[in-house]
């Protein structure tokens, strides 16, 4: 049996992987597109019974495990990517491949010293499926000079673990674990909601074959609803129920003198399992592009006296941000504003198309 992700980009009815391929189709109409996740399934959660206790991630791994051969995992070092980990490694499963994207031209220096840390090399030791696939400056060549990667992996990114088909350790033919993603809420007249954006979810959206684990998925999206139960209770009990709408991402209080501690309760809070907590609490709520990690992905290039790469890219996304010109931009011209598949009540399960949110909340 092979996976292939319900996931895509709707325009005059059609489904395209690829946002901009999307947008192509629409030309210079003023329509946007619609982001599909998964939709049939959410719509026809109604009477589906959610236990905030059970242990759904290693419900998960099983079924996948009698389901699908040659399962690997995307890994980063994170709560999300390693707690699918240890679950598989508690039933004794093995992945073929764990494979890890580094993002330093050096590895031994910048970023991937905080990925590839003692306790990491120390905990896949005996692990033969592990994989360190370093960044290099042929890497930045091969992907950002004379290339429309944006028709292959269209977030506007400079990580490499964005860019998975310009990835040569990435099998595009075989099954792939990411965890994606912890659970954003909206708080409205008295119900909560749980939502996903398109640009929130634009991590390997474009790889049929990669499995989104933590329940976008039409295997056991109980875990996704479970995730947004623990987190509205987390976030309730930490600050009391809103006063008026609101749409709460966990990453926006990385600013706030506590938020150190809040992302580790978080975390805690949603069952996940932590081997870093230096790379849990360096969380990035801006555009990838302009956060700590975009800035100084571009600011080695220009050490490595690469700056024709860096402003390749920035030109790319800048001919990118004047071609469609119906999108709105949260970060122009990085990063569209992201638009939502849907919402769904986590408390009955009714379902919202995410066409009538912004009507909904007005």
């Amino acid at each position: 049996m092979t996976y292939s992700a319900n996931r895509f980009f709707v325009a005059y009815g059609q489904k395209y992987r690829n946002l901009w391929r999307a947008y192509d189709a629409l030309g210079t109409t003023e329509h946007d597109v619609e982001p599909y996740v998964e939709n049939d399934t959410f719509k026809n959660l109604k009477g589906t019974k959610v236990d905030v206790d059970r242990d759904y991630e290693s419900d998960c791994v099983q079924m996948l495990f009698d389901r699908y051969k040659n399962i690997n995992l995307l890994y980063s070092g994170g709560t999300d990517s390693h707690t699918i980990y240890e679950k598989a490694k508690q039933l004794g499963y093995k992945f073929e491949q764990t494979l890890m994207v580094g993002q330093s031209i050096h590895p031994e220096t910048g970023i991937d010293t905080n990925h590839i840390t003692p306790e990491i090399k120390e905990y896949f030791k005996d692990d033969k499926g592990f994989c360190f696939h370093p960044s290099s400056l042929e890497w930045y060549e091969k992907t950002f000079l004379n290339s429309e990667w944006w028709y292959n992996d269209w977030e506007f990114d400079l990580a490499p673990i964005t860019k998975l088909s310009y990835i040569s350790a990435f099998d595009q033919n075989q099954l792939y674990l990411a965890g994606m993603d912890k659970p954003w809420l909206l708080y409205h007249d008295r119900n909560w909601y749980l939502y996903y954006n398109h640009v929130q979810l634009g991590r390997a959206w474009d790889r049929p074959n990669v499995f989104y684990f933590f329940g976008l998925n039409d295997l056991l999206p109980e875990l996704a609803i479970q995730q947004a139960l623990r987190a509205r209770n987390f976030y309730i009990n930490k600050f009391d129920v809103p006063q008026n709408t609101q749409f709460i991402d966990y990453k926006m209080h990385q600013y706030s003198a506590n938020s150190k501690d809040f992302i580790v309760d978080f975390n805690r809070a949603l069952g996940r399992i932590s081997i870093n907590k230096n790379h849990d609490m360096d969380q990035s709520f801006d555009n990838p592009v302009l956060s700590k990690r975009g800035i100084w992905r571009l600011h080695q290039l220009y050490q490595e006296g690469r700056g024709d790469i860096a402003s390749s890219f920035l030109r790319q996304c800048m001919n990118i941000y004047n071609k469609y010109s119906q999108i709105d931009w949260t970060y122009a011209p990085y990063s569209p504003m992201g638009r939502i598949p849907w919402i769904i009540n986590i408390d009955t399960l009714e379902y919202i198309h995410g066409n009538e949110v912004a009507n909904m909340t007005q």
